[in-house]
């Protein structure tokens, strides 16, 4: 998980740089992989203010909530939902 969050601090300065317009806002959930201080450090490096959902409140995030199963359906198709049902039911008997 460190490497996950060091790769993503190095890159998104590039990323953003690529950007047509300067970012102004950083809108993330509250996952230790947007919430931390290699994070803060380069969005306060780049001027970007960072905001962040509620915890446990996913309609929060909608738009972003939406583009990520969007994703999921894309890569995965529905399959994952069967195997979550039969799991949960499985912890019902």
């Amino acid at each position: 998980m460190a490497s996950v969050v060091r790769n993503a601090a190095l890159t998104s300065p590039r990323i953003l740089a690529q950007f047509p317009f300067r970012s102004l806002g950083f809108h993330s959930d509250n996952g230790s992989e947007y919430i931390n201080h290699r994070v803060a450090e380069m969005l306060n490096k780049l001027l970007v203010e960072q905001a962040k959902s509620r915890p446990r409140h996913s309609n929060d995030n909608g738009l972003a909530e939406t583009k990520n199963g969007a994703v999921i359906r894309k890569h995965m198709g529905f399959g994952h939902i069967a195997c979550e049902a039969r799991r949960s039911h499985q912890y019902l008997l």
